[in-house]
Formats: structure tokens, sequence, C-alpha cells
């Protein structure tokens, strides 16, 4: 092989593997959970929060600054579509202490246009603690009699919108009125992180 097409392979070569390096890396960090399967089977009693008590509640913690949790509503929309009558929307607003213009972000004001929803600021993540969700758009579907359905996310990947087995499993759960909590990882941004842009 002459000297310019050694050059040409190198370069080609090179080219390649970078490439390979950046596709590892946007997808490694696209599907890393920080999720964590829940202790919990029932609406905690410690919780100073109320859920409905005819219908299925579904609580999801939101970090505020936390731009994958678009997806998250934009599904969460999806699934009201056909189960507005059934589902009541609960979610979480971590807020860090004096940090009160959180609950006034672009994320923060799309959940206030959700139907069937209440938003709580929770400051400091102490009522997330309560449920063990440690990550922006985790989400767990009680029964209207408190057990536990499911725990995790309701998208594919980080920022991902579109069909996912979580919005399955919740629409399984209401429709068919199951018992079994099933779980699937959560994609955001871990909630008490002060340094989500």
């Amino acid at each position: 092989m002459d000297q310019p097409k050694k050059r040409v392979f190198f370069a080609s070569s090179i080219w390649f593997l970078l490439l390979l390096a950046a596709f590892y890396l946007i997808t490694d960090y696209s599907l890393k959970s920080e999720s964590k399967n829940p202790d919990i089977q029932k609406w905690p009693k410690e919780s100073t929060l109320s859920m409905s008590q005819n219908k299925y509640t579904l609580i999801t913690a939101i970090h505020p600054k936390c731009a994958c949790s678009f997806a998250t509503i934009n599904e969460l929309n999806r699934l009201l579509v056909t189960l507005h009558s059934d589902l009541s929307l609960l979610f979480l607003i971590y807020t860090p202490t004096g940090e009160e213009e959180w609950k006034e972000s672009p994320l923060v004001k799309k959940l206030q246009a959700l139907p069937s929803s209440q938003l709580v600021i929770d400051l400091d993540g102490k009522e997330a603690a309560k449920f063990e969700l440690s990550v922006s758009g985790e989400c767990q579907l009680f029964s209207p009699e408190g057990s536990l359905l499911f725990s995790g996310g309701i998208t594919a990947s980080r920022a991902h919108e579109g069909d996912a087995l979580g919005q399955t499993m919740i629409k399984t759960a209401i429709v068919k009125a199951t018992t079994e909590v099933n779980t699937t990882p959560a994609f955001g941004c871990p909630i008490k992180n002060e340094e989500v842009n």
C-alpha cells in the first residue's frame, strides 16, 4: 500500500473509531437509569399527600430543570386521552430550599396545563423520598385502595417519545384491574441534582 493510501486508511479508521465512541457515549447516556425498584407496596402512611379515593393515582417526581421530563409529560398527555376518567395525576415538583423560582420553570408551566393533575411543591424532595422516587419522570401507580401497581418510567429512554413498556403496564393495570406490581427503568435526571441545566 503506498503512502497516500495508508494515510487515507489511517484517517478513515480514526474517524470510524471516533464515530463509534460517540455513538456508544450517546447510547449509554440515553439508556442510563438511576431508578431502583421500590420496597414500598402501599401508599406511604408517613406521606402528607392524599391519593384519589375513586380513581387510580399516578404520582410522578419532577425535577423542574430536567429537559428529559418534557417527554414524560407528553406521554402522560397521551395516557390521559384513554384513561382520563380513571386516572388522577399527582406531580412532586422538587424545589430546593431558597430556590422558589424553580416552580416557575417551563416544565412546571407545561404540567399546569395537564387535566386531572395536582402539582405539589416538594421542598428538598422530602415527599419523593417517602415514595422512594429518585429520578425525574419516575412514576408510581396506586390503586384506589392504595396498593402499588407500577413503578418506573414511561419513556423508552431519556427524552424519548413514543410507545414504551411503562405506558402499556399502566394501561393494563387500570383496564384489567390487575394487582401485580410491574416495574420499568426510569430515565431522567436525579431528583436531588441542583446542577441540572
